[in-house]
């Protein structure tokens, strides 16, 4: 997406009239213990699983539970709806659930709902874009009242994740009973910290604290902010005026630039967010896309000393520090399963020229680097990079529908565009999303494969991480694909409101992380 360039005299008015109105209208909010929200793209229900994005991410987390949730501050798996959990076997796991939970109308939570949702979303009969997350699940048994066993159709090292992440339990009595499932993410019953009040396509959301959140824990803390109310509002300048008058008082991933010029008003508060998403570089080295000189080690090699990453970083966070950093590989450290011990290349132009005039390209070559819209600003800084090493970078922002197109033919020379580390607390998705054999895949190195089927199966903790390593390693060795920079979330918000901690999927906080001061 590219985000437009406010004109300083423009801003300079607006800022003014923020002076005006600022305080006011974020009391008045405070006032009646509500935080309006602006979401860019209209959402209709709350459904996780009939219509997964990062918005809705955000609503099914404020009314639903899973059985276990990942403390992404800690690091750790923490119980939820499940207060404890084991493998019984490597293939089983079972679950204890809570005896004290209730559905938001008033029914009690118990292993009938558990055993309900994960038979629906394994009944081949449903049809669920992200169908494959659950695929795993092989039979789901009740073994009492409180306790559910699952067994899976193959050992797995990641398996416990799968019911902290993606995974929100519905109640068997009221979604059940349903012959349109649809109706259910209009007016659904969770377990969560905010019910349902209201949901409409134009007018938005509106939710209020469930007094009876009392599980939630260190892990999923209830917030303090007694009514949520989420409106569509489908452009920035739309976003900035209601803000103005109070509709709204926290806003998502708004420019940098006219967030830091607003949020000179010291009624308002610019707070950088930062899920695990992040930019890399990858290059065609199996030569799919008929580029020759890509299949050099040495030309890739070029490329990547090129890219100076201090300076892509700066371009969305105007260089401020960012709470978990920066990747220095494909995955990060803290991810389940990561491992890496190749440093990153140093930026180094004139090296890369050398490397350049080595390999036979001191002229240097035309490239194309595609990307997503979204990303396209930092594929730019990065054409630049490489235009100054005499590669003539050209960049194309891609819609989701043409990349896959694109994609499938083999046809990138270069992707410099987004990626969210699989938004979970496993490294298992960021392995099948670089070296997976499939038309994806821009490298066609079998011994990434053989690492790659070690990396997802072996349950050996040790084992598996050397797996890892060594990929992430090669793949930094032998320049197939590098981090360039993280992807931060822009906040504006009034400042009577904290906005503390950072979620690992694609919305950057969950409904926890919002509390007034």
């Amino acid at each position: 997406m590219m985000f437009p360039n406010f004109k300083s005299v423009a801003m300079s008015i607006l800022t003014a009239a923020i002076l005006v109105t600022g305080v006011s209208a974020s009391h008045a909010q405070k006032t009646k213990d509500t935080v309006g929200m602006a979401f860019l793209e209209a959402t209709q229900s709350v459904d996780p699983y009939l219509d997964p994005k990062p918005e809705n991410e955000f609503m099914s987390t404020a009314v639903f539970d899973n059985l276990i949730q990942y403390d992404e501050k800690n690091y750790r798996y923490a119980p939820l709806l499940a207060k404890t959990w084991k493998l019984v076997d490597p293939k089983a796991i079972e679950f204890d659930l809570r005896d004290d939970v209730k559905w938001h109308d008033g029914q009690a939570f118990d292993a009938d709902d558990a055993v309900y949702t994960l038979n629906y979303l394994i009944d081949p009969a449903v049809k669920l874009r992200f169908k494959s997350n659950w695929a795993f699940m092989d039979k789901v048994e009740k073994l009492g009242p409180l306790k559910i066993r699952v067994t899976t159709k193959e050992a797995i090292p990641n398996v416990i994740e799968n019911f902290a992440y993606t995974t929100v339990m519905f109640p068997e009595h009221a979604h059940g009973a349903l012959d349109d499932k649809n109706v259910f993410g209009t007016k659904p019953s969770g377990t969560g910290m905010y019910k349902l009040l209201q949901v409409d396509r134009n007018s938005g959301f509106a939710l209020q604290k469930n007094p009876d959140y009392k599980h939630g824990g260190d892990a999923k803390p209830a917030s303090n902010i007694g009514k949520l109310n989420v409106l569509p509002i489908p452009d920035f300048g739309t976003q900035t005026a209601q803000f103005m008058v109070g509709a709204v008082n926290l806003l998502r991933n708004m420019p940098l630039e006219q967030a830091e010029e607003l949020a000179k008003n010291p009624a308002y508060t610019l707070t950088l967010a930062q899920s695990l998403s992040y930019v890399y570089m990858s290059i065609d080295a199996a030569g799919r896309s008929g580029l020759k000189p890509l299949q050099d080690i040495r030309v890739r090699k070029a490329l990547m000393m090129a890219v100076n990453r201090d300076e892509v970083y700066k371009i969305r966070t105007g260089n401020r520090p960012l709470p978990r950093g920066v990747p220095d590989a494909l995955c990060w450290k803290f991810q389940v399963g990561c491992g890496y011990t190749a440093a990153l290349p140093i930026y180094d132009p004139e090296g890369a020229k050398k490397l350049m005039a080595e390999a036979g390209y001191a002229n240097g070559f035309d490239i194309v680097l595609s990307t997503f819209n979204s990303t396209k600003d930092m594929a730019e800084v990065v054409s630049g990079h490489l235009r100054k090493i005499g590669v003539r970078a050209s960049v194309e922002g891609l819609t989701f529908a043409a990349y896959r197109t694109k994609q499938a033919d083999g046809k990138f020379n270069s992707l410099v565009s987004g990626w969210s580390a699989g938004g979970q607390t496993d490294v298992s998705n960021t392995l099948d999303f670089f070296f997976e054999p499939s038309a994806k895949d821009m490298f066609q190195d079998t011994e990434l494969h053989k690492l790659r089927e070690i990396g997802l199966s072996e349950i050996d903790e040790v084992k598996r991480k050397a797996a890892v390593t060594k990929i992430m390693d090669l793949a930094t060795e032998r320049a197939y694909a590098i981090p360039v920079a993280p992807i931060p979330l822009v906040f504006l918000h009034s400042s009577d409101i904290a906005i503390s901690g950072n979620s690992f999927g694609a919305f950057g906080i969950m409904p926890s992380h919002i509390n007034w001061k």
